[in-house]
């Protein structure tokens, strides 16, 4: 009987957590620039994410979306940005026989590249385009919402410089904040 409860335990897994998952989320984009100084307010933002597991307690994950953040210069209307970006998370309290939970810290980082561009606010104006890369760190918590079907809450410490001045601004970093709903397809 025993042999029976061990064998049973060994074998449980926990659905989805190895399966390929997509992910779509909005939430907050807050640019603040490297100094904390930046006329550049905060705006919405849009992801779309691939989760990758590569054991049971991490993943890689590929993400991009849609972000703009409006600016109190008048002679601009703001800004609009396209991230791409690759990274590593981790799981670093889940253990595999620990059974069905609610809530799941993780922390992460990330890396890769953007094209940005600003928005005149006269019609007049050719508005400039540019890129620069993304380097970020992520704390959140992973909620469960069904067997296979997770909401990630993350914030984003991101640096991110640019080549060219848009908007009066040559850095965007600052925070995001996003809620992401995962799923496996």
């Amino acid at each position: 009987m025993t042999g029976l409860l061990i064998l049973a335990a060994l074998s449980f897994t926990d659905p989805g957590r190895g399966d390929l998952e997509l992910g779509i989320g909005g939430g907050a984009w807050i640019p603040t620039g490297s100094d904390f100084e930046t006329a550049l307010s905060a705006g919405p933002m849009f992801e779309a994410a691939l989760q990758i597991p590569m054991e049971l307690s991490s993943c890689i994950w590929l993400r991009s979306g849609y972000r703009s953040a409006s600016t109190d210069s008048a002679a601009w209307d703001g800004i609009t940005c396209i991230p791409l970006q690759i990274g590593y998370r981790s799981y670093p309290f889940y253990h595999r026989y620990a059974g069905q939970r609610g809530l799941e810290p993780f922390v992460g980082i990330g890396a890769g590249g953007f094209v940005a561009w600003d928005e005149p606010a006269d019609g007049d104006e050719d508005g400039v385009s540019s890129g620069g890369g993304i380097v970020s760190i992520e704390l959140g918590t992973r909620i469960r919402l069904g067997e296979a079907t997770f909401m990630d809450v993350v914030l984003r410490p991101e640096w991110m410089p640019c080549g060219k001045e848009l908007a009066g601004e040559d850095d965007l970093s600052g925070l995001s904040a996003v809620a992401v709903l995962h799923f496996t397809p």
